[in-house]
């Protein structure tokens, strides 16, 4: 595989395996075979959820990590409680064989307003891109990522809205008013 610069110390972890002249690697996420004939960036996407599940030291507890959610590659979720999952994601992440700004920015922004989300990333292996608020950045490495998120996640909480969706649960139409909005 190619030598990717921004996760040279650990991409020897993403196991390939090859059968039939055929490249293939099982994800981490959704633990099923994935064809790396026919899905480069598949690789690329591997080694980022290597990051952010066994690196980062982010998940599980902070983060809950969706892979081609709603066709976005990467969506990173807050840790709630299973019973509460409002889809408001921290980060959308959007991975690429050959990073290429300009064909790319208008897709991440496009998730960005779908999903009702600030921050995106575009990644490649050897470049990531901060996308926020129409301010492109380019970022030297997965601990700027991880920094960005956790920065993120200390300014959620769902707390009270959890405290209101138990109103809810429990009959008050009041609360469930209030969350319907706040969620639609």
């Amino acid at each position: 595989m190619q030598n990717l610069l921004l996760c040279s110390s650990f991409q020897n972890e993403i196991i390939v395996l090859e059968k039939d002249y055929s490249k293939y690697l099982v994800c981490l996420v959704r633990e099923h075979r994935i064809s790396l004939n026919n899905e480069p960036e598949e690789y690329i996407r591997q080694c980022l959820l290597f990051y952010l599940l066994n690196l980062s030291n982010l998940y599980p507890e902070l983060i809950d990590i969706q892979v081609e959610f709603r066709n976005a590659d990467i969506v990173i979720f807050p840790c709630l409680p299973s019973d509460f999952k409002p889809e408001l994601p921290v980060a959308i992440i959007e991975t690429k064989v050959a990073l290429n700004v300009e064909s790319n920015i208008g897709q991440i922004k496009g998730y960005l307003s779908e999903f009702r989300c600030k921050t995106g990333f575009l990644f490649d292996g050897n470049k990531l891109i901060h996308i926020e608020n129409d301010k492109v950045t380019n970022l030297s490495s997965l601990h700027d990522l991880k920094a960005i998120v956790e920065d993120k996640l200390s300014h959620i909480s769902f707390e009270a809205d959890y405290s209101t969706f138990l109103e809810a649960k429990s009959g008050s139409i009041d609360s469930f008013n209030i969350l319907s909005k706040k969620y639609p």
